[in-house]
């Protein structure tokens, strides 16, 4: 039977050999790895080839100036053309191409089938340099010469290599030739075949030459890294110009046929694409062609093919998530995977603000503690929709800190705005605080820094805020990937334990955060001269209650039931910052049918209500009966969540909301101050008082206290009015009373005995 013929582009060839007379075959495959056949027009494929351009002579007295103009470097009717010219100046032009940068390999089967160029003078060379040079400079990395020629040697074909130990500097250079007369007159394959132990030199599949691995050192064996393909013509030079230049050569042209290289075994491999996509953007991996064997490919969930699958390139619609790209290569013979491809996504923020959560989508603290100085420590414990974080910083000149990996690449440049809620709780507050907002590179603008010295303390939230600069030369905003935060670090840095509170980054552009209003002076009044101006009546009230102006604010109902959605309000036009000023005071007009319950709260920016701190007003018995004021103050009770006093927004009365009324109600709010904490006449006039320590607080069924040896036989409770709301006698030993029914807020405990001797102390009730 005929021959079976293999065609000579298969990359997949499979050698069967028998093995002895078991009939037991053996299989090796063969792949083709890279090939350029040159069976297209114009301009040398790019993906394959690079170009390294100039002149000065390249460490060898050459004469040409190498190019990428298509003058030197072209391709036609099937082969490419490295075509070297003489101006008329008498220069001379080249071209030097590699696969530098595209291709390069360790050991396989190289072949290039080329014809020469004529003319004394010239030096056409095919051969292979390290990519990268891991031993040093020539010759300490390596070079491998496939095929070199000089013009005044018409028909010798010369292959070699030069290594530290062996180079023709030194005169020490291991090298071969053979005979081919017609080389320069017609087409002929040279190849080296490059194995761990051996590299062996061919032409037309005839070796000629062979250099063993001594297995000493790399100066004598370097050829255990990729290397890369070059196709050069040279002018002159050491070696090609040592007996001189033809002065009627004009050109000289070398033409290659194709270059292929094979491998015995399925090559290493890296995927080739973008490594930072966007979600929903369509992009391409490809991984090194070979024909016959299949592409098996994986990515992130949430990702979309569009094209290909079964073979070296696909395209595909990203996802809303980071993940790696994976390829695997199967033949008939075995598998190769490829090095993964981490993908970053990148978050281009469209709608602001843009928010970087405190929290993982399962609640837990999306900060985290890093490694550092064991003399600093911190814990994280999410509470809420917030982060609860204790340190303790003995080392600041260590840089303590924690930090929020964002989870993607997140473009700022656009959201230089950044605000943060921040609340200091119990201990040591920290003495300065910094955000750093680190890119790709781990790079932070050290001239644009988000620092806060000494943050507010009074257990609420406040906003700090920060404009950031922009992008810089050390410093990309374009590519945000974490967060850092270090706590009383550096020479200003302290030693100390504390609490602290982080509520969610908020990112904008320019604009979009409306900076609060400060109150400029010693009290906020909300100006009720102006009437009914800017009040508003709850929807399901609209037509029961009636407000009216005229010097104060009228409001008159009747017969509603009891509901939350009592309730009239003022919104502000721009957020006031109210926490300096905790103490509201309400003044009514004399006389009027008072609601059998009122309720009266601050509502920030976000919406958020401070449920257990409400001025709740049962009865209305006034301080002072010509004044006809109350006075509550806000601030107290913990806020339990991200409420924030420095935005107020909205004031919110509600009107027997918990009781509802059958009869008519009829009276008028003549004015509302907020001012310092100032907690009435009745109870911190009394001198000579001393705190005391309440627990639990808020206290629930008793209230405990410790008499600290000063044995008190009275007890009474305060209101933030200075009202006297319950009282009793105290038993010599007795640290605990009952608690009365108190509405919810701020109350406080007198102890006192006939000696004149006081102890007083603060609680709250929910």
């Amino acid at each position: 039977m005929p021959p079976l013929r293999i065609p000579l582009r298969l990359t997949l060839i499979i050698f069967s050999l028998a093995a002895g007379i078991s009939g037991i075959m053996a299989q090796e495959c063969t792949y083709l790895v890279f090939s350029d056949e040159f069976n297209y027009q114009g301009e040398p494929n790019s993906e394959h080839w690079n170009y390294e351009t100039g002149g000065g002579g390249w460490g060898n007295n050459e004469l040409q100036t190498y190019t990428n103009s298509r003058d030197n470097s072209y391709v036609s009717n099937g082969t490419l053309k490295i075509h070297a010219r003489k101006s008329s100046t008498g220069a001379w032009t080249s071209a030097r191409m590699v696969t530098s940068g595209k291709a390069s390999w360790k050991y396989g089967k190289f072949e290039i089938r080329a014809k020469l160029p004529h003319g004394v003078g010239t030096w056409p060379a095919i051969w292979m340099m390290p990519q990268n040079s891991v031993y040093g400079s020539w010759p300490k990395s390596g070079e491998i010469d496939i095929m070199e020629h000089v013009g005044y040697d018409p028909g010798i074909i010369h292959g070699s290599v030069h290594t530290e130990a062996f180079n023709h500097k030194d005169g020490t250079q291991k090298s071969g030739s053979v005979e081919v007369p017609d080389a320069q007159l017609q087409f002929h394959v040279y190849s080296i075949e490059w194995t761990p132990d051996e590299i062996k030199w061919f032409v037309d599949g005839e070796e000629y030459f062979s250099f063993s691995n001594l297995h000493i050192s790399y100066k004598e064996w370097p050829f255990d890294q990729p290397f890369f393909l070059i196709l050069n013509i040279a002018i002159g030079g050491d070696w090609g110009g040592a007996q001189g230049i033809d002065p009627d050569l004009e050109e000289a042209i070398m033409e290659i046929d194709y270059v292929r290289v094979y491998k015995t075994s399925l090559p290493d491999f890296n995927i080739n694409g973008p490594s930072l996509v966007q979600n929903g953007e369509e992009v391409t991996y490809f991984v090194p062609p070979i024909e016959g064997i299949s592409y098996e490919w994986s990515f992130p969930e949430g990702v979309d093919i569009i094209s290909g699958g079964a073979n070296n390139k696909i395209t595909v619609q990203w996802g809303n998530r980071p993940g790696s790209v994976q390829c695997k290569m199967i033949s008939g013979c075995e598998e190769k995977t490829g090095t993964p491809l981490s993908v970053d996504l990148k978050v281009i923020p469209d709608a602001a603000p843009f928010v970087l959560s405190a929290l993982k989508d399962d609640g837990s603290s999306a900060w985290e503690v890093p490694e550092q100085s064991i003399e600093n420590n911190f814990s994280l414990q999410s509470d809420g929709n917030v982060v609860r974080v204790n340190f303790s910083i003995s080392d600041p000149a260590a840089n303590p800190r924690i930090t929020l990996p964002i989870g993607f690449t997140a473009d700022f440049e656009e959201f230089r705005n950044v605000r943060v809620a921040l609340k200091i709780l119990d201990g040591d507050a920290p003495g300065v605080m910094r955000f750093d907002f680190i890119d790709s590179d781990g790079r932070v603008n050290t001239a644009d820094l988000f620092k806060i010295s000494d943050p507010v303390r009074n257990n609420h939230f406040h906003i700090y805020g920060h404009r950031f600069i922009g992008s810089s030369s050390s410093w990309n905003m374009h590519e945000i990937t974490e967060v850092r935060l270090y706590v009383n670090y550096g020479i200003t840095g302290r030693n100390g334990e504390g609490t602290f509170v982080l509520g969610d980054i908020q990112m904008a552009p320019d604009g979009f955060f409306v900076e609060p209003v400060v109150p400029d002076s010693e009290k906020f009044v909300l100006n009720l001269n102006t009437g009914i101006d800017g009040w508003q009546v709850s929807e399901p009230l609209s037509e029961q209650i009636a407000l009216s102006g005229g010097g104060s604010l009228h409001i008159t109902y009747s017969g509603i039931e009891a509901s939350e959605n009592n309730y009239i309000k003022i919104n502000f036009p721009n957020p006031v910052d109210l926490h300096a000023f905790g103490q509201i005071n309400v003044e009514f007009a004399p006389g009027g049918d008072f609601p059998g319950r009122m309720k009266i709260g601050l509502i920030d920016e976000n919406g958020i209500l401070n449920e257990n701190d409400l001025f709740v007003v049962s009865d209305f018995s006034f301080v002072d009966q010509n004044e006809n004021i109350l006075t509550y103050g806000f601030g107290n009770v913990d806020d339990g969540g991200e409420f924030l006093p420095c935005r107020i927004s909205e004031i919110r009365i509600w009107l027997d909301s918990d009781e509802g009324t059958s009869g008519n109600v009829d009276f008028s709010i003549s004015d509302i101050t907020f001012s310092e904490h100032d907690f009435g006449s009745g109870i911190f006039n009394e001198l000579h008082y001393r705190s005391i320590r309440i627990w639990p607080n808020p206290v629930k069924e008793y209230i405990f206290f410790e008499q600290n040896n000063e044995w008190f036989d009275r007890w009474q409770i305060y209101n933030l009015s200075g009202k006297i709301v319950s009282g009793g006698t105290l038993n010599n030993f007795q640290e605990k009373i009952r608690l009365p029914g108190l509405s919810s807020g701020l109350y406080f405990l007198k102890l006192s005995n006939n000696q004149g001797n006081v102890h007083i102390g603060k609680f709250f009730v929910k």
